[in-house]
């Protein structure tokens, strides 16, 4: 395995090929290789080479989505996808999530909070990414990069958009998207394709669950589909564990 930065990364990206071994890189140092592939185990492991070599991995947000759109372009197909996803604290490490907790103490006692790693009060709040310079938000990418890694892997053919936003929460992930199926397709076509995958489970609680109740669970939860105005659109709400 290949870690730490990006700039880390790229400094070893030749070991594999030249030591005869398979590296799966989690720096996302390759993530924008046309010669290298990228991987969700749970969406296109064909691409995985069967000889030595680097193997990238989508950012987190991208293995979120890729694994929700995925079976929906393989089954009913899809047109359009917009996509908010909140990100929690724990995608900036050990001191994004400290930095959480303080900030929360911090207001709860009336105290100057610190904003070392996000620049901003997260705690109690929302930030949008586009208020980071160049809309990379910790831990995370630009929209544009989220876009063209969720593309890579799931094989593209649809129309995409991406924010992110940061939570004040420590860890797991949620997504509210709106996707747009081919016209003709129902409710019951996008259900059987979530179903059918393997990684997203369809259903929760009452018919919802929230990140808390997602938590030590593998795998991603469509908590909640309903239509949206459009003909064959709908909304999905959905969750994931990110340290599970």
């Amino acid at each position: 395995f290949l870690c730490g930065t990006d700039e880390e990364g790229r400094r070893y990206l030749d070991w594999p090929g030249r030591g005869g071994f398979t590296a799966i890189d989690l720096t996302s140092a390759s993530n924008a290789s046309r010669e290298i592939p990228l991987v969700n185990y749970a969406v296109n492991p064909e691409a995985i080479p069967a000889g030595p070599g680097v193997i990238a991995t989508p950012r987190p947000v991208a293995q979120i989505l890729s694994s929700l759109l995925a079976p929906i372009r393989r089954g009913p197909g899809l047109r359009d996808v917009v996509a908010a996803v909140l990100q929690p604290a724990s995608e900036y490490g050990d001191e994004g999530i400290e930095e959480l907790y303080q900030q929360t103490v911090g207001l709860l006692n009336f105290r100057d909070i610190p904003k070392q790693v996000f620049g901003h009060q997260l705690a109690f709040n929302l930030i949008p990414s586009s208020v980071f310079q160049g809309g990379r938000p910790p831990g995370g990418a630009p929209s544009g990069i989220l876009e063209e890694e969720v593309g890579k892997v799931t094989g593209g053919g649809y129309h995409l958009s991406v924010q992110v936003i940061l939570a004040p929460v420590f860890h797991r992930h949620a997504v509210m998207a709106h996707v747009v199926l081919p016209e003709g397709r129902t409710a019951g076509d996008l259900l059987a394709a979530l179903e059918k995958s393997g990684d997203v489970a369809v259903g929760g609680k009452n018919g919802g669950a929230t990140p808390v109740e997602r938590a030590g669970q593998e795998g991603m939860m469509a908590a909640s589909v309903w239509p949206a105005h459009r003909v064959s659109s709908f909304w999905i709400w959905a969750v994931a564990d990110n340290l599970a």
